[in-house]
This record gives C-alpha cells, sequence and structure tokens, in this order.
C-alpha cells in the first residue's frame, strides 16, 4: 500500500502567511494547482482520498476525486491544530502549520 500526503492548493492565508480558518477558499491559482495535481495522480492506483473538512482541502481534492472517481473520505481529525495566540498570526514561527489533504491508495 502506498500513502501519498498533499498539502492543499494556494489560499489567501498562504500568501499573507496567517493561519487560516475554515472557511478559507483557494485562490484561482490553487485551482490551478489542484488541477495540476489531479492531472499528475490521474494514472496512479488511488482508491480512497482521506482528507479535512474544511473548504480548502475540499477544493484541492475535489478535481483529483472526479478524476479517479474513487471512494473519498471527509476526516475532521485532519483539521488544523488550534494555535491559541497564535492563531492568525506566524510571522514568529519559523514554519508554517499545514492542513493535510491525504491522498490514500
Amino acid at each position: 500500500m502506498w500513502i501519498y500526503l498533499t498539502r492543499h492548493a494556494e489560499t489567501q492565508g498562504n500568501i499573507a502567511r496567517i493561519v487560516q480558518t475554515p472557511d478559507t477558499p483557494l485562490t484561482s491559482r490553487g485551482h490551478k494547482q489542484a488541477e495540476a495535481l489531479a492531472n499528475y495522480y490521474k494514472h496512479m492506483p488511488i482508491s480512497h482520498i482521506l482528507r479535512s473538512d474544511y473548504a480548502r482541502t475540499q477544493d484541492s481534492a475535489k478535481p483529483i476525486h472526479q478524476s479517479l472517481s474513487c471512494k473519498l473520505t471527509l476526516e475532521p481529525i485532519l483539521r488544523k491544530r488550534n494555535f491559541g495566540d497564535l492563531l492568525m498570526s506566524i510571522q514568529t514561527l519559523n514554519f508554517i502549520p499545514i492542513t493535510l489533504c491525504s491522498i490514500l491508495e
């Protein structure tokens, strides 16, 4: 079994380098990235997509799901973690917290 981990495509929050809210949508560039990823994965034997219930992961996974016609599961446990006082500002961090759209075979 292979497991492919994919981060959601670009959002305005990524551009601004802020921790995002659950309803943050993809940018137009992000939608193009998601389409490119679907094209990349289209010949792989992927049978299941597991993603969080955030809008950006839905928008990132949708083209892949449409291309592969595989099982799709929303999993709230994949949500980003609560960063408390750091929410909406990651300028003091040395990394960008990620939300994963996990793609499982």
